[in-house]
Protein backbone atom coordinates (compact mmCIF):
# COMPACT_ATOMS: atom_id res chain seq x y z
CA UNK A 1 0.00 0.00 0.00
CA UNK A 2 1.38 3.38 -1.03
CA UNK A 3 -0.36 6.52 0.04
CA UNK A 4 0.10 10.20 0.47
CA UNK A 5 -2.38 12.35 2.36
CA UNK A 6 -1.55 15.40 4.31
CA UNK A 7 -2.48 18.89 5.31
CA UNK A 8 -0.68 21.96 6.49
CA UNK A 9 -0.38 23.12 10.06
CA UNK A 10 -3.45 23.33 12.30
CA UNK A 11 -5.64 26.35 11.68
CA UNK A 12 -9.13 27.47 12.64
CA UNK A 13 -11.82 25.62 10.72
CA UNK A 14 -11.03 23.45 7.72
CA UNK A 15 -7.38 23.25 6.73
CA UNK A 16 -6.78 23.96 3.05
CA UNK A 17 -3.14 23.12 2.43
CA UNK A 18 -2.86 24.21 -1.17
CA UNK A 19 -4.55 27.52 -0.51
CA UNK A 20 -1.96 28.24 2.19
CA UNK A 21 0.82 27.56 -0.29
CA UNK A 22 -0.90 29.91 -2.72
CA UNK A 23 -1.18 32.62 -0.09
CA UNK A 24 2.51 32.54 0.79
CA UNK A 25 3.64 32.33 -2.82
CA UNK A 26 1.57 35.43 -3.61
CA UNK A 27 2.86 37.31 -0.58
CA UNK A 28 6.45 36.50 -1.43
CA UNK A 29 6.01 37.51 -5.05
CA UNK A 30 4.62 40.83 -3.90
CA UNK A 31 7.33 41.32 -1.30
CA UNK A 32 4.82 41.69 1.54
CA UNK A 33 5.99 43.68 4.58
CA UNK A 34 7.64 41.51 7.18
CA UNK A 35 8.17 38.66 4.70
CA UNK A 36 11.73 37.56 4.13
CA UNK A 37 12.49 37.12 0.44
CA UNK A 38 15.63 35.28 -0.52
CA UNK A 39 17.02 32.37 -2.52
CA UNK A 40 16.21 28.80 -1.58
CA UNK A 41 19.21 26.94 -0.22
CA UNK A 42 20.63 23.64 -1.45
CA UNK A 43 21.64 20.56 0.45
CA UNK A 44 24.68 18.43 -0.17
CA UNK A 45 22.35 15.99 -1.87
CA UNK A 46 21.50 18.43 -4.63
CA UNK A 47 24.53 20.71 -4.74
CA UNK A 48 24.64 21.29 -8.50
CA UNK A 49 25.44 24.85 -9.53
CA UNK A 50 23.52 25.02 -12.81
CA UNK A 51 20.19 26.82 -12.80
CA UNK A 52 18.69 24.11 -15.03
CA UNK A 53 19.28 20.74 -13.47
CA UNK A 54 19.17 17.45 -15.42
CA UNK A 55 15.86 15.66 -15.00
CA UNK A 56 14.42 12.30 -16.02
CA UNK A 57 14.55 11.77 -19.78
CA UNK A 58 16.15 15.14 -20.40
CA UNK A 59 13.35 17.32 -19.04
CA UNK A 60 14.75 20.57 -17.60
CA UNK A 61 13.57 23.23 -15.21
CA UNK A 62 11.12 25.58 -16.98
CA UNK A 63 12.40 29.12 -17.52
CA UNK A 64 9.14 30.78 -16.47
CA UNK A 65 9.06 29.33 -12.94
CA UNK A 66 10.34 31.45 -10.08
CA UNK A 67 11.39 28.63 -7.77
CA UNK A 68 12.27 30.98 -4.93
CA UNK A 69 8.54 31.31 -4.35
CA UNK A 70 7.36 27.75 -4.14
CA UNK A 71 6.01 25.27 -1.59
CA UNK A 72 5.47 21.52 -1.47
CA UNK A 73 2.20 19.79 -0.63
CA UNK A 74 2.90 16.10 -1.22
CA UNK A 75 5.82 13.67 -1.51
CA UNK A 76 6.11 10.06 -2.67
CA UNK A 77 9.19 7.81 -2.62
CA UNK A 78 9.40 4.90 -5.07
CA UNK A 79 13.02 4.06 -4.21
CA UNK A 80 16.17 5.83 -2.96
CA UNK A 81 16.72 7.02 -6.54
CA UNK A 82 13.16 7.88 -7.44
CA UNK A 83 11.27 10.43 -5.31
CA UNK A 84 8.52 12.83 -6.43
CA UNK A 85 7.05 15.91 -4.78
CA UNK A 86 4.34 18.35 -5.86
CA UNK A 87 3.12 21.78 -4.88
CA UNK A 88 2.89 25.27 -6.34
CA UNK A 89 5.36 27.80 -7.76
CA UNK A 90 5.32 31.42 -8.81
CA UNK A 91 5.75 32.69 -12.36
CA UNK A 92 8.67 35.02 -12.92
CA UNK A 93 7.64 38.67 -12.91
CA UNK A 94 4.04 38.01 -11.88
CA UNK A 95 1.96 37.06 -8.85
CA UNK A 96 0.46 34.05 -10.65
CA UNK A 97 1.09 30.48 -9.60
CA UNK A 98 1.28 27.18 -11.47
CA UNK A 99 1.69 23.50 -10.54
CA UNK A 100 5.13 22.43 -9.34
CA UNK A 101 6.53 18.92 -9.79
CA UNK A 102 9.94 18.04 -8.37
CA UNK A 103 11.94 14.82 -8.88
CA UNK A 104 14.96 13.31 -7.11
CA UNK A 105 17.11 10.78 -8.98
CA UNK A 106 19.40 9.82 -6.11
CA UNK A 107 21.79 12.71 -6.71
CA UNK A 108 19.87 15.93 -7.31
CA UNK A 109 16.40 17.45 -7.24
CA UNK A 110 15.02 19.15 -10.33
CA UNK A 111 11.79 20.66 -11.62
CA UNK A 112 9.78 18.65 -14.14
CA UNK A 113 7.27 20.28 -16.46
CA UNK A 114 3.68 19.40 -15.54
CA UNK A 115 1.26 19.16 -18.42
CA UNK A 116 -0.85 22.04 -17.17
CA UNK A 117 0.57 25.54 -17.26
CA UNK A 118 -2.60 27.31 -16.14
CA UNK A 119 -3.27 28.63 -12.67
CA UNK A 120 -3.85 25.18 -11.30
CA UNK A 121 -2.36 23.39 -8.32
CA UNK A 122 -1.14 19.97 -7.31
CA UNK A 123 -1.78 19.04 -3.72
CA UNK A 124 -0.83 15.39 -3.18
CA UNK A 125 0.98 12.54 -4.90
CA UNK A 126 1.12 8.73 -4.77
CA UNK A 127 3.65 6.52 -6.56
CA UNK A 128 3.18 2.85 -7.40
CA UNK A 129 6.24 2.35 -9.61
CA UNK A 130 8.69 4.36 -11.74
CA UNK A 131 6.07 4.29 -14.51
CA UNK A 132 2.91 4.77 -12.47
CA UNK A 133 2.64 7.98 -10.42
CA UNK A 134 -0.50 10.02 -9.70
CA UNK A 135 -0.73 13.68 -8.66
CA UNK A 136 -3.97 15.44 -7.69
CA UNK A 137 -5.12 18.98 -6.99
CA UNK A 138 -7.04 21.20 -9.37
CA UNK A 139 -6.90 18.26 -11.77
CA UNK A 140 -5.46 14.75 -11.90
CA UNK A 141 -2.18 14.09 -13.68
CA UNK A 142 -0.40 10.78 -14.35
CA UNK A 143 3.28 9.97 -14.95
CA UNK A 144 3.87 6.97 -17.25
CA UNK A 145 7.66 6.98 -17.07
CA UNK A 146 8.04 9.44 -19.94
CA UNK A 147 5.81 12.43 -19.29
CA UNK A 148 3.02 13.87 -17.19
CA UNK A 149 -0.45 14.03 -18.72
CA UNK A 150 -3.89 15.03 -17.43
CA UNK A 151 -6.47 12.29 -16.95
CA UNK A 152 -10.19 13.10 -17.24
CA UNK A 153 -12.05 12.70 -13.97
CA UNK A 154 -15.28 13.78 -12.27
CA UNK A 155 -15.05 17.27 -10.81
CA UNK A 156 -15.61 17.81 -7.09
CA UNK A 157 -17.47 21.00 -8.03
CA UNK A 158 -17.15 24.42 -6.46
CA UNK A 159 -16.95 25.79 -2.94
CA UNK A 160 -19.25 28.69 -1.98
CA UNK A 161 -17.54 31.84 -0.73
CA UNK A 162 -19.06 33.76 2.22
CA UNK A 163 -21.17 36.65 0.95
CA UNK A 164 -23.35 39.25 2.69
CA UNK A 165 -27.11 38.64 2.61
CA UNK A 166 -28.56 39.70 -0.72
CA UNK A 167 -25.22 39.54 -2.54
CA UNK A 168 -24.74 37.43 -5.70
CA UNK A 169 -23.42 33.91 -5.10
CA UNK A 170 -19.66 33.47 -5.26
CA UNK A 171 -17.55 30.33 -5.38
CA UNK A 172 -14.15 28.92 -6.25
CA UNK A 173 -13.26 25.50 -7.72
CA UNK A 174 -12.84 22.70 -5.22
CA UNK A 175 -9.54 20.83 -5.29
CA UNK A 176 -8.55 17.24 -4.57
CA UNK A 177 -6.55 17.17 -1.36
CA UNK A 178 -5.40 13.54 -0.96
CA UNK A 179 -4.54 10.52 -3.09
CA UNK A 180 -3.79 6.91 -2.16
CA UNK A 181 -2.88 3.92 -4.35
CA UNK A 182 -2.39 0.20 -3.74
CA UNK A 183 -2.39 -1.13 -7.32
CA UNK A 184 -2.65 0.02 -10.92
CA UNK A 185 -6.40 -0.57 -10.77
CA UNK A 186 -6.98 0.87 -7.30
CA UNK A 187 -6.20 4.57 -6.87
CA UNK A 188 -8.36 6.84 -4.73
CA UNK A 189 -8.62 10.63 -4.39
CA UNK A 190 -10.70 12.85 -2.14
CA UNK A 191 -11.61 16.49 -1.74
CA UNK A 192 -11.99 18.00 1.70
CA UNK A 193 -13.66 21.00 0.06
CA UNK A 194 -16.78 19.17 -1.00
CA UNK A 195 -16.86 15.77 0.78
CA UNK A 196 -16.05 14.08 -2.52
CA UNK A 197 -14.33 10.75 -3.27
CA UNK A 198 -13.40 9.14 -6.58
CA UNK A 199 -11.57 5.98 -7.68
CA UNK A 200 -9.43 4.87 -10.64
CA UNK A 201 -10.22 1.27 -11.65
CA UNK A 202 -7.45 0.94 -14.23
CA UNK A 203 -9.55 2.43 -17.03
CA UNK A 204 -11.29 5.55 -15.76
CA UNK A 205 -11.98 7.72 -12.73
CA UNK A 206 -15.44 7.39 -11.22
CA UNK A 207 -17.06 9.13 -8.28
CA UNK A 208 -17.79 6.84 -5.33
CA UNK A 209 -21.05 7.84 -3.63
CA UNK A 210 -20.75 8.61 0.08
CA UNK A 211 -23.31 7.97 2.83
CA UNK A 212 -26.05 10.61 2.88
CA UNK A 213 -24.92 12.10 6.18
CA UNK A 214 -21.39 12.59 4.82
CA UNK A 215 -22.13 13.88 1.34
CA UNK A 216 -24.14 16.87 2.57
CA UNK A 217 -23.97 19.70 0.04
CA UNK A 218 -24.16 23.44 0.39
CA UNK A 219 -26.51 25.86 -1.35
CA UNK A 220 -24.93 28.16 -3.99
CA UNK A 221 -24.69 31.14 -1.61
CA UNK A 222 -23.98 30.95 2.09
CA UNK A 223 -24.38 34.28 3.94
CA UNK A 224 -22.31 33.02 6.86
CA UNK A 225 -18.76 33.60 8.01
CA UNK A 226 -17.60 30.00 7.53
CA UNK A 227 -19.79 28.01 5.12
CA UNK A 228 -17.36 25.09 5.27
CA UNK A 229 -18.49 24.46 8.84
CA UNK A 230 -21.91 23.45 7.56
CA UNK A 231 -20.76 20.17 5.99
CA UNK A 232 -18.67 17.17 7.08
CA UNK A 233 -14.93 17.31 6.43
CA UNK A 234 -12.99 14.48 4.80
CA UNK A 235 -9.37 14.75 5.88
CA UNK A 236 -7.32 11.59 5.35
CA UNK A 237 -7.36 8.69 2.88
CA UNK A 238 -5.61 5.29 2.69
CA UNK A 239 -6.27 2.24 0.56
CA UNK A 240 -4.91 -1.27 1.09
CA UNK A 241 -6.82 -3.09 -1.66
CA UNK A 242 -9.96 -2.85 -3.80
CA UNK A 243 -11.92 -4.16 -0.80
CA UNK A 244 -10.14 -2.19 1.91
CA UNK A 245 -10.12 1.63 1.79
CA UNK A 246 -10.32 4.06 4.72
CA UNK A 247 -11.33 7.71 5.04
CA UNK A 248 -11.06 9.75 8.25
CA UNK A 249 -13.15 12.82 8.85
CA UNK A 250 -15.14 14.98 11.22
CA UNK A 251 -18.68 16.28 11.48
CA UNK A 252 -20.91 18.06 13.95
CA UNK A 253 -21.56 21.79 14.47
CA UNK A 254 -17.86 22.54 15.02
CA UNK A 255 -16.38 19.48 13.29
CA UNK A 256 -15.45 17.97 16.66
CA UNK A 257 -17.01 14.53 16.11
CA UNK A 258 -14.31 12.24 14.62
CA UNK A 259 -15.12 9.17 12.59
CA UNK A 260 -13.66 6.73 10.09
CA UNK A 261 -15.33 5.16 7.07
CA UNK A 262 -14.41 1.80 5.54
CA UNK A 263 -15.07 0.74 1.94
CA UNK A 264 -15.35 -3.04 1.48
CA UNK A 265 -15.64 -2.95 -2.29
CA UNK A 266 -19.41 -2.44 -2.28
CA UNK A 267 -20.45 -0.02 0.45
CA UNK A 268 -19.21 2.33 3.17
CA UNK A 269 -19.40 1.64 6.89
CA UNK A 270 -19.01 4.69 9.13
CA UNK A 271 -17.54 4.21 12.61
CA UNK A 272 -17.15 6.67 15.48
CA UNK A 273 -13.64 7.20 16.82
CA UNK A 274 -14.13 6.86 20.59
CA UNK A 275 -12.48 9.18 23.09
CA UNK A 276 -10.97 7.84 26.32
CA UNK A 277 -9.42 9.25 29.51
CA UNK A 278 -5.81 10.37 29.31
CA UNK A 279 -3.19 8.32 31.18
CA UNK A 280 -3.00 8.88 34.94
CA UNK A 281 0.61 10.01 34.49
CA UNK A 282 -0.55 13.14 32.66
CA UNK A 283 -0.71 16.34 34.69
CA UNK A 284 -4.13 17.93 35.32
CA UNK A 285 -3.35 20.70 32.79
CA UNK A 286 -2.36 18.22 30.10
CA UNK A 287 -5.37 16.00 30.78
CA UNK A 288 -7.68 19.01 30.48
CA UNK A 289 -6.37 19.75 26.99
CA UNK A 290 -6.26 16.14 25.80
CA UNK A 291 -9.68 15.15 27.15
CA UNK A 292 -11.56 18.23 25.92
CA UNK A 293 -14.60 17.04 23.96
CA UNK A 294 -15.45 20.41 22.41
CA UNK A 295 -12.08 21.81 21.33
CA UNK A 296 -11.60 25.01 19.42
CA UNK A 297 -9.10 23.34 17.06
CA UNK A 298 -9.39 19.72 15.99
CA UNK A 299 -7.73 18.07 12.99
CA UNK A 300 -7.22 14.48 11.77
CA UNK A 301 -4.86 14.93 8.80
CA UNK A 302 -2.81 11.73 9.14
CA UNK A 303 -3.65 8.11 8.31
CA UNK A 304 -1.78 4.86 7.60
CA UNK A 305 -3.31 1.49 6.79
CA UNK A 306 -1.17 -1.64 6.97
CA UNK A 307 -3.96 -4.19 6.60
CA UNK A 308 -7.68 -4.68 7.15
CA UNK A 309 -6.91 -5.11 10.86
CA UNK A 310 -4.22 -2.47 11.39
CA UNK A 311 -5.11 1.16 10.70
CA UNK A 312 -3.91 4.34 12.41
CA UNK A 313 -5.46 7.82 12.34
CA UNK A 314 -3.79 10.80 14.03
CA UNK A 315 -4.19 14.51 14.59
CA UNK A 316 -4.21 17.19 17.25
CA UNK A 317 -6.53 19.37 19.28
CA UNK A 318 -6.48 22.57 21.30
CA UNK A 319 -9.51 23.59 23.40
CA UNK A 320 -8.66 27.27 23.12
CA UNK A 321 -7.77 29.49 26.03
CA UNK A 322 -5.13 27.04 27.25
CA UNK A 323 -1.50 26.68 26.29
CA UNK A 324 -0.46 23.59 24.40
CA UNK A 325 -1.79 21.28 21.72
CA UNK A 326 -2.41 17.61 22.45
CA UNK A 327 -1.41 14.89 19.95
CA UNK A 328 -4.23 12.41 19.29
CA UNK A 329 -4.23 8.96 17.69
CA UNK A 330 -6.72 6.17 17.09
CA UNK A 331 -6.09 2.53 16.15
CA UNK A 332 -8.25 -0.08 14.40
CA UNK A 333 -7.47 -3.71 15.26
CA UNK A 334 -9.95 -5.31 12.89
CA UNK A 335 -12.84 -5.21 15.36
CA UNK A 336 -12.75 -1.96 17.30
CA UNK A 337 -11.36 1.55 17.22
CA UNK A 338 -9.63 2.80 20.37
CA UNK A 339 -7.83 5.97 21.29
CA UNK A 340 -4.06 5.43 21.56
CA UNK A 341 -1.96 7.71 23.75
CA UNK A 342 1.34 8.24 21.95
CA UNK A 343 3.45 9.87 24.62
CA UNK A 344 3.70 7.84 27.84
CA UNK A 345 7.37 7.18 28.67
CA UNK A 346 8.70 9.48 31.43
CA UNK A 347 11.34 11.30 29.32
CA UNK A 348 8.96 11.92 26.41
CA UNK A 349 6.09 12.88 28.69
CA UNK A 350 8.33 15.40 30.43
CA UNK A 351 9.01 17.06 27.07
CA UNK A 352 5.30 17.16 26.28
CA UNK A 353 4.46 18.60 29.70
CA UNK A 354 6.98 21.38 29.16
CA UNK A 355 4.90 22.80 26.30
CA UNK A 356 1.98 23.27 28.70
CA UNK A 357 3.84 25.44 31.17
CA UNK A 358 2.59 28.99 31.59
CA UNK A 359 5.76 30.53 30.12
CA UNK A 360 6.07 28.11 27.21
CA UNK A 361 6.35 29.51 23.70
CA UNK A 362 6.12 26.04 22.10
CA UNK A 363 2.35 25.65 22.06
CA UNK A 364 2.41 24.33 18.51
CA UNK A 365 5.10 21.74 19.16
CA UNK A 366 2.78 18.72 19.24
CA UNK A 367 0.66 19.16 16.16
CA UNK A 368 0.58 15.92 14.16
CA UNK A 369 0.36 16.59 10.44
CA UNK A 370 1.46 13.52 8.44
CA UNK A 371 1.89 9.76 8.76
CA UNK A 372 3.43 6.95 6.69
CA UNK A 373 3.93 3.19 7.00
CA UNK A 374 7.15 1.44 6.00
CA UNK A 375 7.14 -1.91 4.14
CA UNK A 376 8.26 -3.61 7.39
CA UNK A 377 5.17 -2.38 9.22
CA UNK A 378 6.67 0.50 11.17
CA UNK A 379 4.65 3.72 11.39
CA UNK A 380 6.09 7.22 11.37
CA UNK A 381 4.29 10.35 12.53
CA UNK A 382 5.59 13.89 12.15
CA UNK A 383 4.51 17.16 13.64
CA UNK A 384 6.02 20.52 14.33
CA UNK A 385 9.17 20.48 12.19
CA UNK A 386 11.43 21.91 14.86
CA UNK A 387 10.54 19.34 17.48
CA UNK A 388 9.87 15.70 16.83
CA UNK A 389 8.75 12.66 14.94
CA UNK A 390 7.23 9.53 16.44
CA UNK A 391 7.98 5.95 15.39
CA UNK A 392 5.81 2.87 16.02
CA UNK A 393 7.87 -0.33 16.00
CA UNK A 394 4.89 -2.64 16.30
CA UNK A 395 4.84 -2.49 20.10
CA UNK A 396 5.48 1.05 21.36
CA UNK A 397 5.72 4.63 20.15
CA UNK A 398 9.18 6.18 20.41
CA UNK A 399 9.98 9.86 20.20
CA UNK A 400 12.65 10.83 17.68
CA UNK A 401 13.84 14.42 17.74
CA UNK A 402 13.83 15.65 14.19
CA UNK A 403 14.39 18.58 11.88
CA UNK A 404 16.70 20.28 14.38
CA UNK A 405 17.56 23.80 13.32
CA UNK A 406 14.87 23.95 10.63
CA UNK A 407 13.67 27.46 9.86
CA UNK A 408 10.04 27.38 8.79
CA UNK A 409 7.72 30.14 7.63
CA UNK A 410 5.45 30.91 10.58
CA UNK A 411 2.23 28.90 10.48
CA UNK A 412 3.57 26.26 8.12
CA UNK A 413 5.24 22.90 8.51
CA UNK A 414 5.40 19.30 7.35
CA UNK A 415 2.64 18.51 4.86
CA UNK A 416 3.39 14.99 3.69
CA UNK A 417 5.39 11.87 4.58
CA UNK A 418 6.45 8.90 2.44
CA UNK A 419 8.45 5.80 3.40
CA UNK A 420 10.24 3.63 0.84
CA UNK A 421 11.94 1.66 3.63
CA UNK A 422 12.91 1.98 7.30
CA UNK A 423 16.01 3.89 6.25
CA UNK A 424 14.52 5.92 3.41
CA UNK A 425 11.75 8.26 4.57
CA UNK A 426 10.90 11.67 3.12
CA UNK A 427 8.96 14.60 4.55
CA UNK A 428 7.81 17.60 2.49
CA UNK A 429 7.00 21.06 3.83
CA UNK A 430 4.91 23.98 2.62
CA UNK A 431 7.25 26.55 4.15
CA UNK A 432 8.73 29.17 1.84
CA UNK A 433 11.30 30.52 1.72
CA UNK A 434 13.53 28.27 3.83
CA UNK A 435 16.89 26.58 3.37
CA UNK A 436 15.14 23.21 3.47
CA UNK A 437 11.75 22.37 1.99
CA UNK A 438 12.08 18.62 2.56
CA UNK A 439 13.72 16.30 5.07
CA UNK A 440 15.18 12.81 4.71
CA UNK A 441 15.55 10.03 7.30
CA UNK A 442 18.45 7.70 6.51
CA UNK A 443 17.87 5.30 9.37
CA UNK A 444 19.83 7.37 11.86
CA UNK A 445 19.05 11.06 11.52
CA UNK A 446 16.78 13.54 9.75
CA UNK A 447 18.59 15.87 7.34
CA UNK A 448 17.31 18.96 5.56
CA UNK A 449 17.11 18.84 1.77
CA UNK A 450 16.54 21.59 -0.81
CA UNK A 451 13.91 19.70 -2.79
CA UNK A 452 13.07 22.85 -4.74
CA UNK A 453 16.27 23.79 -6.58
CA UNK A 454 16.87 27.52 -6.98
CA UNK A 455 16.06 28.61 -10.51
Amino acid sequence: MIETTAYGKMREGTVKKVKDIVRVVALLALGAPGTAVGPVGRSAVGAASAAHLPCPNGVVSPDHLDLRYAGLGGIAAVSPRDVWSVGAAGITGTTRIVPLIEHYDGRIWCSVDPHSQGEQLLNAIAALSPRDVWAVGSEIEHWDGLSWAPVPSPSPGVVPVPVPPGSPPRSHPATLSAVSASAANNVWALSSDRAFVERWDGRRWQQVPLPANVSATLPPAMPVAHPELEQPVLEALATVSVTDTWVAGRSGPDHNDPWAMHWDGHRWQQMTLPRSPAPASYSPALRAVCEETDPQYFELPAIAALSHADVWVAGSQNPGGRAGICPLAFHWDGRHWREAWLVTSPPDLSRLEDTFSSDSDETGAWELTAMAATPSGHIWLVGDPEQFSLQWDGHTWQLVYAFTGATMTEGFGVTSLSAASDSDIWAATDSVPTPWNAFHWDGTTWRGVAAIPAG
